[in-house]
């Protein structure tokens, strides 16, 4: 009996290209800048392009439409009220129309999950990890049919199972699945009639997602039936007659410049990885963060090593993978990076002491010294030794010290540093401020001035929300439209 799966899959049907998507974020960031580019301004603009018809006159619907868009794509998210630009869409704005861009792009559905903080999937999956994977099997020729697609993809799901081994399982049955739906002499008319909403699905993937995935080079589509046959969307209250979605069979593969790219994308960040899920344990901003800024390291290595902001996105990277101390010498790296970020501001001179009874990195902002307390931990930190770094503080003469840890148990800020001249600071804000005053300021002008002024106002306190707060009210582009 062949294989049912009951999860869904739901793609974005707001847009059939991403040059709209990319003129839509510059016309964001100018806006911003300006603070004078109306709804309208921002709607006839992309009009004048002749890529934009609106089938409504709600402008404000309109753009807010392709706004989700680009929340989906994980270009853009949204923070304290504000749009921040993620690392992979400053990446894309950069690389736009160069034969890079290809790969930012896969890169970005990389990180697209389900469940995403701008989309109805109920799924627990990276979809497009899943397509890709199927793109790159053998024992599927290295390709997909769209009907393939509809009838057990975008319905698949992993068990419950986090284990990397049972979900590897459970992918080969898909493929197996398919292999054996192939050599099946099927009436495809009523095999695709039995999909719930079958024509949504069309909808979805024919008119929309795969006409993207073609134009930004990572797939090629063609035509093998002539065959047309149409479905119906359910009636609607205010619908006289219902809409219909016209099926022809379409074979979709890698195109061969992103088929090499692929194998190692899918290598270092594979299909069968956990999702980030809201659990409660963490706010919601700092999970939409997290899936937001998804950025693999294979990507930096195939953009050009001579660009200063790939030294910094590769710097960034390395401070935070470190900081989850998964490796044996991650608490030294994680320290030696730091150092070097810290460097990296033009008001700052920053020197690695650490070793037992030191600080890890001394700083001179402004003729004043800090130390900066590097913690690495795979988990949220437990606690700290109040008096273990005052003493160091009193041996380098550190008017205050700075711990920066992935995350921070509650008694940390409301018990062991209470009333004293410690702030702590979570690593992934800590890199969002540097990479977003880096990306809007360039390296000459990276100031510490900032964040100093936020510690001081601060001090025994975790300064993390409010350097967040900060990021997004400076360097963040209006929400309000």
């Amino acid at each position: 009996m062949e294989k049912v799966y009951k999860a869904k899959w739901i793609f974005n049907k707001h847009t059939k290209d991403m040059d709209t998507l990319y003129d839509v974020l510059r016309y964001l960031i100018l806006r911003s800048d300006s603070k004078k580019e109306s709804t309208h301004m921002i709607t006839q603009r992309l009009k004048e392009t002749n890529k934009y018809k609106p089938r409504t006159t709600d402008k404000t619907t309109t753009i807010n439409n392709k706004i989700n868009e680009l929340k989906f794509y994980n270009l853009i998210y949204e923070i304290k009220g504000k749009y921040m630009i993620s690392y992979l869409g400053n990446f894309y704005l950069e690389y736009a129309g160069t034969e890079k861009s290809k790969y930012i792009f896969l890169s970005l559905l990389f990180g697209i999950q389900f469940p995403h903080p701008y989309n109805r999937s109920i799924s627990n999956l990276f979809p497009f990890r899943v397509i890709i994977h199927l793109l790159l099997s053998e024992k599927l020729s290295y390709k997909l049919y769209n009907d393939e697609i509809f009838r057990y993809i975008m319905n698949f799901e992993f068990s419950s199972s986090s284990n990397r081994t049972v979900r590897n399982k459970e992918l080969h049955e898909l493929e197996n699945l398919i292999v054996k739906s192939r050599k099946k002499n099927t009436n495809m008319a009523l095999e695709l009639e039995k999909i719930d909403r079958i024509a949504d699905k069309i909808h979805q993937w024919d008119y929309y997602v795969s006409n993207i995935l073609v134009e930004q080079n990572v797939v090629e589509k063609t035509k093998i039936s002539k065959e047309r046959i149409k479905f119906f969307h359910p009636t609607q209250e205010k619908t006289k007659y219902p809409t219909s979605r016209t099926y022809s069979r379409l074979e979709y593969m890698l195109t061969n410049e992103i088929k090499e790219f692929a194998t190692e994308l899918i290598k270092e960040s594979p299909a069968v990885e956990e999702v980030l899920i809201y659990n409660g344990d963490e706010f919601k901003e700092d999970i939409d963060r997290k899936i937001s800024n998804y950025l693999p390291r294979i990507l930096l290595n195939k953009l050009d090593n001579t660009d200063e902001r790939i030294y910094f996105e590769n710097l960034l990277f390395e401070v935070k993978k470190h900081s989850l101390n998964k490796m044996l010498h991650s608490p030294s790296e994680y320290e030696i990076k730091l150092e070097e970020t810290f460097n990296a501001f033009r008001d700052i001179k920053a020197h690695r002491i650490s070793g037992s009874g030191a600080t890890d990195v001394e700083c001179i902002y402004s003729g004043m010294k800090f130390n900066v307390e590097a913690k690495s931990t795979s988990n949220k930190l437990g606690g700290l030794n109040r008096g273990r770094i005052e003493d160091h503080m009193n041996k380098t003469k550190a008017n205050y010290t700075l711990v920066i840890a992935p995350d921070f148990a509650p008694a940390v800020y409301k018990s062991d540093i209470r009333n004293s001249s410690i702030s702590v600071l979570e690593t992934g804000i800590f890199c969002e401020y540097v990479m977003s005053q880096y990306f809007s300021m360039g390296r000459e002008n990276l100031e510490y001035k900032e964040l100093h002024e936020l510690i001081m106002q601060n001090l025994g306190e975790n300064i993390t929300s409010k350097v967040s707060e900060r990021n997004s009210m400076i360097f963040g582009l209006d929400k309000k439209i």
